[in-house]
This record gives C-alpha cells, sequence and structure tokens, in this order.
C-alpha cells in the first residue's frame, strides 16, 4: 500500500512539471512579451498582465524543446501555436 501511495504522489509531482517552461526561460519570454507590449503603446500594467496571463498559459502546454521547436519553425508558427494563450489572455486577466 505505501508503494501504491508513492507512486501516485510522484506520478502527481512528474504530471505538474512534464508540461512545463524551465523558471529562467519564463522569466526570459515574461521579460521579452512585457517590452513588446509596451513598445507597441500598452501600459507597463497592462503589459505585465497580460505577459503573466500568457507565460502561464503557455508553459502549462509546452516544455523548453517543444517551444524551441515551435520558434525555430519560424514567427508565423510560433503564433499559430501560441494564439490560445493570446485570445484567452486579451479575454481574462488571469490565466487558469
Amino acid at each position: 500500500m505505501k508503494k501504491l501511495l508513492a507512486i501516485t504522489i510522484l506520478g502527481i509531482l512528474f504530471c505538474n512539471t512534464s508540461f512545463a517552461l524551465s523558471s529562467n526561460r519564463a522569466n526570459y519570454e515574461y521579460e521579452v512579451c512585457r517590452e513588446g507590449m509596451v513598445a507597441n503603446g500598452n501600459t507597463q500594467a497592462r503589459a505585465a498582465e497580460y505577459c503573466k496571463c500568457a507565460v502561464t498559459m503557455i508553459s502549462n502546454k509546452y516544455t523548453d524543446k517543444k517551444f524551441d521547436k515551435i520558434i525555430m519553425k519560424g514567427n508565423a508558427h510560433m503564433m499559430k501555436k501560441i494564439n490560445f494563450a493570446s485570445v484567452h489572455c486579451n479575454k481574462y486577466k488571469n490565466a487558469k
């Protein structure tokens, strides 16, 4: 019984991190997003709100390696793959 419990707990922990950007990568993507938003005329507050949401959603779906593969296919491909986050974060303030 203890082995089953340990396996279940490890499985849950592994599942929570198996689709996530590393903290360094998430911070980098957040800064790139925020700088781009501000450069396009958004306020610092809106840029921070939007980028936190977008990076959270992207991190919930992609690892660093998977996101690198998407980026390598070009900007248009990347925008298509992360559009779900943009739509959600433009509609709602916080990612879920």
